[in-house]
């Protein structure tokens, strides 16, 4: 059975950001989590990770955690120079799509959690916009097996009309090119309490 990374019984699952979750809190060699480590990969849209899931035999665990949606989110470009609106509906429309794979699949409970802004982005209003009206439809999907964690708050101050710059990684490394899209290892560190508060809190209900 292939190595999966994995919190108190549940299964991560998801893009870059779950890969750097998986080296800043489950204790990963970076070297192992770099690309790829089973359902974590780096770039990955919630469409491919759909196609994954359908043709593949990669196992999922019936508790899984599902750190995506990123990848929609950074700014593209017409020909022209012109920025692209992101299209909320199909983002909805495909996370909407992975869950219910997930639930094929037999899984139980999915912890899935909200987007923050991207700090290199946070002066666009469109991006904020959209990311604010991505995160009110998927806190919507909530029911017997989808829990939302919402870590958008612990980014922002209490105004909102700042972010936590501590919160993301500045840097990529080891190129020390520019990032300020990736969440940092404190940023881990409250996501990881996070989750563990929540994954017991269901132990205990269910007792």
């Amino acid at each position: 059975m292939a190595l999966q990374p994995m919190l108190k019984g549940f299964q991560l699952i998801g893009d870059s950001q779950a890969l750097r979750f998986a080296g800043s809190q489950l204790g990963f060699d970076y070297r192992m989590v770099q690309k790829r480590f089973n359902l974590c990969i780096s770039g990955i849209r919630i469409e491919n990770m759909i196609g994954i899931l359908r043709n593949s035999y990669i196992r999922t665990n019936k508790y899984v955690i599902l750190i995506i949606g990123c990848n929609h989110f950074h700014k593209k470009k017409t020909k022209d120079n012109e920025y692209i609106d992101v299209d909320v509906d199909e983002i909805e429309q495909l996370y909407d799509s992975l869950i219910a794979e997930l639930k094929a699949r037999g899984c139980l409970k999915i912890l899935a959690v909200t987007l923050p802004p991207f700090l290199c982005y946070f002066q666009d209003g469109r991006h904020k916009k959209s990311i604010k009206d991505f995160n009110r439809r998927l806190k919507s999907k909530a029911d017997d097996i989808v829990n939302i964690i919402d870590i958008c708050p612990h980014f922002l101050y209490n105004h909102k009309k700042s972010i936590r710059r501590n919160m993301y990684t500045h840097y990529y490394y080891p190129s020390g090119r520019k990032d300020d899209l990736h969440w940092s290892h404190e940023a881990f560190k409250i996501i990881y309490d996070l989750f563990c508060i929540h994954i017991d809190g269901l132990a205990d209900s269910a007792e």
